[in-house]
C-alpha cells in the first residue's frame, strides 16, 4: 500500500510516496531488488534586488538497504 501527494507545478514542484515499510521490505526481498533513488534539485532565495542568495544544488544517490538509508 502506498500513498502519492504532488505539490506545485511545472518547474516547481516536489512529489512524495509513503509505503509501509514493512511491505517494502518484503517486496524487495522476495522479488531480489534493492530500491535506489536520487534526490536531484536546486533551492533558491530571491533577494530584494532580484540577485540569488543562498543558492544550493543537490544532487545525491541513495539506497535502502535491510531497514537503513545509505548515500551512495
Amino acid at each position: 500500500m502506498s500513498i502519492t501527494t504532488s505539490f506545485g507545478g511545472i518547474g516547481n514542484g516536489e512529489d512524495t510516496v509513503y509505503m509501509r515499510q514493512d511491505l517494502l521490505d518484503k517486496y524487495l526481498r522476495e522479488h531480489s531488488l534493492r530500491l535506489i533513488w536520487i534526490v536531484w534539485g536546486e533551492r533558491q532565495q530571491l533577494a530584494s534586488g532580484g540577485m540569488s542568495a543562498g543558492y544550493q544544488y543537490y544532487k545525491q544517490l541513495y539506497w535502502w538497504d535491510k531497514g537503513v538509508v545509505k548515500n551512495l
